[in-house]
């Protein structure tokens, strides 16, 4: 396959490995391998992936799916053409799925409670302050929730009504989050104004509805929504047939939740959740022996859900769980792709399991050249590399990358190749023969 140009020649092309995770004598790599693409905003991450996916989706007995926090490739907004379209041209079934309307999360208490306990429900609404009595808090109403017989299937406000009812009335769980009686009686009081018609109320279940809704068999719209664990069934099995291109959509648009559902703590919650999903099906299917389930998850914003220190408790236990994926998941067939602006911004778990490293403009200020330095060696490729124009400070714009590991027969020596990304789509696949 062809992506581009070698850097600094606009007529010889460079040749690239690219084959999907299943056995060598069907044309696979054999493994799952995972790959790491970086570059400051406007270095061209968005067109390289975008590219260096549809080689990927060529093979369509390898399975895709993209983690999508801000919704870039589910809008295909600043991509340079539509990976939707090109994956149905060749004959892939194409799975769009919004967190917030189309995906039905498994009815887990503890999830709920803690999506909860991420907004300002207790903190502000219940006015719990400090942090051990906030987690006593959730505790309590995690253990009531989870006595609630189908509370998935409960009206958002009836169940909201019935577990702050259940709380305020529960003296023994009122002690445990307050020894002091004036504190106890003060969050009893805030707990009875949770009651219909009064403005309490109405703060209430602008919180609590669409995180319930996540969990509901419909959305706010009526619309039906798909369980998880279907959706990752159909993605992982493994047969005759094209398999799809699936993209989780974990952006929100949704009338009221935007605040809320676009936290990056709550999408971090729900990430792990749906990661851990993944891992655990592909772990189920190979030991079920299905084999080698060749299958890649692409990673979108990892500066925010995979960094080396995460700003909040939900991204660094993500973090953690992604670290502990790619260092098992391999040898499932399931394979990574990280899409973020620094290489310091990625967990070094992470960074040192990577076999492919893309690295677009702009990576020189200290801590990033010494990652390259460590990661290159070669002092000639990092001197080509510092070359690389700003794409924004000519035009037409070009997009230059160094690459390191098995992706080119050019690397067979170790060392990086250098690469201009195309900038127009009818050429790649004109250059690769591929039908328009």
């Amino acid at each position: 396959m062809f992506l581009g140009h070698i850097y600094r020649s606009d007529a010889v092309r460079l040749p690239m490995t690219i084959r999907h995770f299943g056995p060598a004598n069907v044309g696979g790599a054999g493994e799952a391998y995972h790959t790491g693409i970086f570059g400051m905003t406007g270095s061209g991450k968005s067109a390289f992936a975008s590219y260096l996916l549809a080689a990927q989706l060529r093979h369509t007995e390898m399975a895709v799916v993209i983690m999508d926090p801000q919704g870039q490739f589910t809008s295909e907004e600043g991509l340079p053409f539509s990976l939707q379209e090109w994956a149905e041209s060749i004959g892939r079934p194409v799975r769009l799925y919004s967190i917030s309307s189309d995906l039905r999360l498994d009815q887990e208490a503890d999830l709920l409670g803690d999506l909860l306990g991420l907004t300002r429900f207790f903190a502000d609404l219940l006015t719990i302050k400090a942090e051990p009595n906030r987690e006593s808090a959730v505790a309590e109403f995690t253990r009531i929730l989870r006595a609630t017989t189908n509370w998935s299937q409960i009206a958002a406000d009836t169940l909201l009504q019935q577990l702050t009812s259940t709380l305020a009335n529960d003296a023994q769980a009122i002690q445990r989050i307050y020894s002091s009686p004036q504190a106890q009686a003060r969050l009893v009081n805030a707990l009875s104004a949770i009651t219909p018609g009064t403005n309490e109320f109405t703060i209430a279940a602008e919180i609590f509805r669409p995180l319930h809704s996540l969990f509901a068999p419909t959305n706010p719209q009526g619309g039906n929504r798909r369980s998880i664990h279907s959706v990752l069934q159909e993605l992982l099995a493994t047969g005759d047939g094209a398999r799809p291109l699936l993209i989780i959509d974990f952006s929100s648009a949704q009338a009221g939740a935007t605040d809320i559902l676009n936290s990056t703590p709550v999408k971090a919650a729900i990430l792990r959740r749906v990661c851990s999903r993944l891992n655990l099906r592909a772990e189920e299917q190979f030991r079920q022996g299905h084999g080698n389930l060749n299958t890649l998850v692409v990673f979108d914003e990892a500066q925010r859900f995979a960094a080396e220190s995460p700003e909040d408790e939900e991204s660094e236990i993500l973090a953690n769980k992604l670290v502990d994926y790619v260092r098992t998941t391999r040898k499932y067939g399931l394979g990574w792709a990280f899409i973020t602006q620094e290489v310091s911004s990625l967990r070094r778990g992470i960074y040192s399991q990577l076999r492919v490293r893309c690295f677009g403009y702009g990576l020189t200020s200290g801590t990033e050249l010494q990652r390259l330095r460590d990661t290159i060696g070669d002092p000639a490729a990092l001197d080509l590399y510092r070359s690389f124009v700003d794409p924004a400070a000519i035009q037409p714009s070009e997009y230059p990358f160094m690459l390191t590991g098995p992706i080119s027969p050019l690397s067979f020596t170790g060392v990086p190749v250098f690469l201009s990304v195309y900038t127009d789509f009818d050429t790649f696949r004109a250059d690769n023969n591929l039908a328009t």
